[in-house]
């Protein structure tokens, strides 16, 4: 049976590794000869925990492998055939969990400043190491002199971050997240290049209105 995802342990920095595999991986530890480990009255929990983990150990040192209480392909394939059937069943049934979503960065100007469908946008520029240079603005303007996007609401339908050093799309984190954004929000614009969804079938392309080798300016779809 291919193994679906390692185990680990606490002190491993991807632990403890939590989950119903974890269950399935315990009762096949349970049975196997050389654990010395018991099935607690109140049944497993989904925690690859310590005592799984020196179990785990004492199955390796018997079949030669690094003694690490972690479960990789070749500790698996030493425990699966200790694994009953119905657990066997709900092993083939288990589906990895999507990693929960980091957690939202809030704007200096607080999230009612921004429209809600960038909050996840803004976040992950601010992850980047980019800084807030602010979201709703009322006297903001296009080059054109006509109301930009930051200047509807509040809440702002746009954000802008701020790079060091100030070389527009030449900085590699700012350029990272101009990538990131292409294809994701309204248009998107750092030093002299520009995206946007009106224009999408044109790629990245030059943009000529100034004022942006400080920072990348994101407007989401309206």
């Amino acid at each position: 049976m291919k193994l679906k995802r390692s185990l680990y342990r606490k002190s491993h920095p991807a632990g403890p590794t939590k989950g119903q595999d974890v269950i399935v991986v315990a009762h096949g530890l349970s049975k196997h000869p050389n654990t010395q480990f018991s099935k607690p009255p109140e049944g497993f929990d989904d925690v690859w925990n310590e005592l799984k983990a020196e179990a785990t150990e004492r199955v390796q040192r018997a079949a030669g492998i690094s003694a690490t209480g972690n479960v990789g392909q070749a500790t698996f394939d030493k425990i699966w055939p200790y694994v009953d059937d119905y657990r066997r069943l709900q092993y083939k049934r288990f589906e990895i969990p999507s990693p929960p979503e980091p957690p939202l960065v809030e704007p200096h100007q607080g999230f009612a400043s921004l429209d809600e469908s960038l909050w996840k946008a803004y976040s992950l520029g601010r992850r980047m190491g980019l800084s807030d240079l602010g979201t709703y603005n009322p006297a903001s303007t296009l080059p054109s002199g006509a109301p930009s996007d930051h200047s509807v609401g509040p809440p702002a339908f746009a954000f802008d971050l701020g790079i060091e050093p100030d070389t527009g799309f030449q900085n590699p984190v700012g350029r990272a997240f101009f990538e990131a954004m292409v294809g994701s929000c309204g248009y998107v614009i750092l030093g002299d290049r520009i995206w946007s969804q009106a224009r999408a079938s044109e790629g990245v392309r030059t943009y000529t209105g100034g004022g942006h080798l400080n920072h990348v300016h994101c407007s989401g779809n309206r």
